[in-house]
This record gives C-alpha cells, structure tokens and sequence, in this order.
C-alpha cells in the first residue's frame, strides 16, 4: 500500500490529518470501535454499506496492481518447506542437540512420547560435559551483566522532588534512563532464573554434583547481590506510581504538559511499564 492511499484511507476513517495523533487517539482503544449498544448490533454489511454511501473513493484505482497477493496460498511456507529450511527431516534420525537448552527441550517431548530408546540414545551420545560448561559460563556472564546493571542504575524517587524538579526535561530524561536499566535488569534476571532450573535439572540427570555446586553458588550470588536490588526497584517503582497518578490532575502538571507534550510519558508510555514490571514482573522474579 503506498503512502498517498494510507494517508487517504487514514483520513476517511478518522477526524484527524495528522496520522499520528489519529493513532493516539485510537490506542486507547485499542484501534477498534468503542464497545457500545450501538455498535455490538453493527455487522461487516453495515459497514460496507456505510463505506459505499460516503467514500469518495477517487484514490482507489480501477486498474488491477501488480502487487503479489497476500494470502496463505501464495505466501504461506509448506510443512516440508519449514522443515527443509531449518535442515530436519522429521522421518530420519534423532539428531543429538549440542547445548543444555535444546537438549532438555528434545528429552521431555521424548518423554512425553514414551519413546524410551530414542531418550536413551540422546542420553548417551549428547556431549553433555562440553555443553554443560557452556552453559555455566553464560550463567556467569549473565550475573557479570547483572552486576554491572546494578553499578548503572540511578533510581529516581520522583515523590521526592519538587514539581518543578519533576517536570524539568532533564530529570524526565534520567527517569526514562532508570526505566530502560530496569527493563535489562528484569531480562537478565529471568534469563538467568531459565538457566538456572534448566541446568540443575539436567545436571541432576546426570548425578553432576559438581556442576549444581557451581550453579548453587551463582544463585547465591545473585540473591545476595541482585535480590536486594530488585526488591529495591520494585518499591521505587509503586511509589512513583501512586504518586504520580495522585498529582495527573493537578493544574501545575496539566499546564506543563500542555506546554511541553514530552512530559505526557510519565502518564502514558510510563503506566504500562509500571503495572508490567513493578508490579506483575519484578515481584516474581
């Protein structure tokens, strides 16, 4: 679709010609008709009709495109077709995985499949000595990155400042800073949790004390030296919350806002963030 016909079809079904604030407008529901009496009883007839009896539809061309057609008949990739591009043949033999992560993948389906002699097979031909000390060496390069996090992140309280602290570009540029550390922080640390439960347990398949001391002693390290810090995260971020969803409303903020449009992240792209990390994400990780 070119842009004029986007920007034409953008302005016919909505108010707006600026086609960013036309999204805007429509993100807070989610790009669908608002959900009422009258439009639960609207069908796609309703809608075509409604198209042909108001539509000037000059853009629309009555010469046929020369652009491909985008259904599944054309473009979809065939069962054979995905299984040549990632090189399995379903119908020959198991191949043996060479890490810890498709190893545990490809032994519980064995599993759930009663295949016994196939899991035995991977069993014994998986090189898991190698593999496993991959493994523990990316756990150990995720707690360097974690540590490193910890060194980086500035938590800002914002119930601590001023309005016209708060409202200062500058410190909105170090709030969204400590958003996007904490966001890697979170990665990290659900990456290395993953690692963690996938290793011990293949490590316990194979009677690998060794390997779940080492893996023990990084948890370790990571509850006495991130735990806090996640913890800490999480209360900075339900303070920020609350309070600043009690001042939204206020005339101070409504008016600096109106002045300067970038300070509305703190009440829009910065909610999601809040509910997802500070109150669902961190306080299970």
């Amino acid at each position: 679709m070119n842009c004029i016909l986007t920007m034409n079809l953008t302005k016919f079904f909505n108010y707006y010609e600026d086609p960013v604030v036309a999204v805007n407008q429509q993100s807070n529901i989610l790009f669908a008709f608002p959900y009422t009496d009258i439009t639960n009883k609207l069908s796609i007839d309703d809608l075509a009709r409604h198209i042909r009896r108001v539509c000037n539809c000059d853009f629309i061309s009555v010469t046929k495109s020369t652009d491909p057609i985008l259904d599944c008949s054309t473009m979809c990739l065939t069962e054979q077709a995905v299984f040549d591009g990632i090189g399995v043949n379903p119908d020959g033999p198991i191949s043996v995985p060479n890490n810890i992560i498709e190893f545990y993948d490809l032994a519980i389906r064995l599993q759930n499949e009663g295949r016994q002699d196939d899991s035995n097979y991977i069993m014994t031909a998986f090189p898991y000595q190698e593999a496993m000390r991959v493994h523990m060496d990316k756990m150990g390069l995720d707690l360097d990155d974690l540590m490193n996090l910890k060194q980086k992140l500035k938590l800002v309280a914002v119930n601590n400042l001023t309005f016209e602290q708060l409202l200062n570009p500058q410190t909105l540029t170090l709030v969204q800073s400590m958003y996007i550390t904490i966001g890697s922080l979170v990665d990290k640390t659900v990456e290395l949790q993953f690692y963690y439960e996938i290793g011990e347990a293949i490590a316990r398949s194979y009677n690998d004390e060794g390997a779940i001391n080492i893996m023990n002693n990084i948890k370790t390290n990571f509850e006495n030296n991130i735990r806090p810090v996640i913890r800490e995260v999480q209360v900075v971020l339900d303070n920020n919350y609350e309070y600043l969803a009690s001042i939204e409303n206020i005339d101070i903020v409504k008016q600096s806002v109106i002045n300067d449009a970038r300070l509305q992240w703190y009440w829009n792209g910065r909610k999601l963030f809040d509910v997802n990390f500070g109150r669902v994400i961190v306080s299970n990780v």
